[in-house]
């Protein structure tokens, strides 16, 4: 389930802007909090704008000279670290480099490896593995990874059961075998 980014506390967060970083939480389409057309607003083929809201948020901060392509770096986890590496992928260049925690890299590899009951909940979402090939195929970020050229930092739970780590050494691979800096911050106690 994605969330609405609310104000809260967020110790990475606030980590991160005590650093000197600028933080930018965007609610992407699908997210709840603006009723239920939003919030399925990235189901199946929807998925491709709700990719696209983060190249526009990016926009937006160039725009409002907050940053420019050259230090903006994508974050997020669960559904955000999807969002990571499919924006990658999907707007090449744009990105200094992501951070995905427990994200899917690949979407077919996802259905054959969470829990079924995780898999059966993900359908109305991303689509059936069995009728939706192709979409599946099309909106998962591993077939492009080999395009990537900045830095990624996966973090992933060895016990995660949602989203398994071997979505996180699969995209490793991608990216080492093309010579890319990536780095696995892994927690062999801790689940998703």
């Amino acid at each position: 389930l994605k969330l609405q980014p609310r104000p809260d506390y967020n110790n990475v967060l606030r980590k991160l802007a005590a650093s000197g970083y600028s933080v930018f939480q965007p609610n992407v389409r699908g997210s709840a909090g603006r009723g239920r057309w939003f919030s399925q607003a990235d189901d199946r083929y929807g998925r491709f704008a709700a990719i696209d809201d983060a190249e526009d948020s990016l926009d937006y901060l160039i725009s409002a000279g907050i940053t420019d392509e050259k230090r903006a770096i994508i974050m997020g986890r669960s559904y955000g670290g999807y969002l990571v590496h499919a924006s990658m992928t999907r707007h090449l260049g744009r990105w200094a480099g992501g951070v995905a925690a427990c994200g899917m890299t690949d979407l077919e590899t996802f259905y054959r490896d969470t829990n079924p009951w995780i898999a059966a909940a993900a359908q109305p979402k991303y689509g059936d593995p069995n009728l939706d090939r192709h979409l599946l195929r099309q909106a998962s970020p591993l077939r492009q990874l080999s395009k990537v050229t900045v830095p990624v930092l996966f973090i992933h739970g060895e016990l995660d059961s949602n989203v398994p780590i071997s979505e996180a050494y699969q995209g490793m691979g991608v990216l080492a075998a093309h010579g890319v800096p990536t780095e696995l911050l892994h927690f062999e106690d801790e689940g998703h």
